[in-house]
């Protein structure tokens, strides 16, 4: 398998290889072990043996879409699994509504690139740095998600962050400012007649 499954096409990542059998030389043979990406051969540099079974290369910068990746031991074996490395463009907030609330509003997040799920993990969102309950995020396409926003330690705005199953996540450019709550601190007069009209000042 690899790790991480995916990754942002215009920049290069490290990407870890797990299997079997991986042979760095053979004595008397001049080839090293290979990783080819779609049928192209990774330079030497952007591959590392680290164990008979765990890679590391560094994948090149591409266009968004599936890469196919093969390993191939100086004896000509190569590896037969189907492992696939997604070219993802990280998530992108442009816009949210409403803007501003308090703790429990229901506000929805307009943008690009939102991926709800990659085998186990599933999309999340910062709301200040403070997690929004996953059960509790609605997702309706790539560009459209709903969800409460968590509870607070602070009023103002604070930044939202949507981080997409294989870890890249949308820069801090979109706010939602918390609203504090009335407070009452006092009444004068405290006490009035049964029958009412009292005038008092809060």
């Amino acid at each position: 398998g690899i790790s991480p499954l995916s990754g942002n096409p215009n920049v290069t990542t490290s990407v870890t290889i797990t299997g079997e059998n991986f042979i760095e030389r053979i004595p008397g043979m001049p080839n090293r072990i290979q990783v080819l990406i779609d049928g192209i051969q990774l330079e030497d540099e952007n591959k590392q043996f680290l164990s008979s079974n765990k890679l590391r290369i560094y994948m090149p910068k591409s266009q968004p879409g599936a890469a196919h990746i093969v390993v191939t031991n100086p004896d000509g074996q190569s590896s037969q699994e189907d492992v696939v490395y997604i070219y993802n463009v990280p998530p992108k907030v442009t816009s949210i509504s409403p803007g501003s609330g308090t703790i429990g509003t229901e506000i929805t997040l307009k943008g690009e690139n939102f991926i709800k799920e990659i085998l186990d993990k599933f999309i999340g969102v910062t709301v200040g740095g403070v997690a929004v309950d996953k059960d509790k995020i609605e997702f309706a396409d790539s560009t459209k998600i709903q969800f409460p926003v968590p509870k607070s330690q602070q009023f103002g705005a604070v930044p939202i962050i949507v981080t997409n199953p294989d870890g890249q996540s949308s820069p801090p450019v979109v706010t939602f400012t918390y609203n504090p709550g009335p407070t009452v601190r006092s009444i004068f007069p405290d006490s009035g007649r049964l029958a009412g009209g009292t005038k008092i000042t809060i």
